[in-house]
């Protein structure tokens, strides 16, 4: 928060989740001291909070619905059970995501 506030400077208002993080009394006393509003977004209300909901929504669809080519792992823990190491785990499987 420190580097974004020597580059942009002082916002006059903070609009935050209300996250663990974003509603202690730290964060609120340190907006008080720098004399930015600190302004919470409704619970769970995704629109509110439009750009990074939409965000979390693209990396979802981009990257959690490819199926992940593991061949490399299974080759790896093929490898390592050959050489007659002795592991508690099995080989990893090809995994689908839905």
């Amino acid at each position: 928060m420190r580097a974004a506030l020597y580059k942009r400077g002082v916002p006059e208002s903070l609009y935050v989740d209300n996250g663990s993080i974003y509603t202690c009394k730290e964060i609120t006393q340190i907006c008080a001291r720098i004399g930015c509003l600190l302004c919470h977004a409704p619970i769970r209300d995704g629109a509110a909070k439009g750009k990074i909901e939409r965000f979390f929504r693209t990396v979802r669809e981009s990257f959690l619905t490819r199926a992940l080519d593991l061949s490399s792992v299974d080759a790896r823990s093929t490898a390592r059970l050959s050489d007659g190491s002795r592991t508690s785990t099995t080989p990893a499987t090809t995994a689908h995501w839905a």
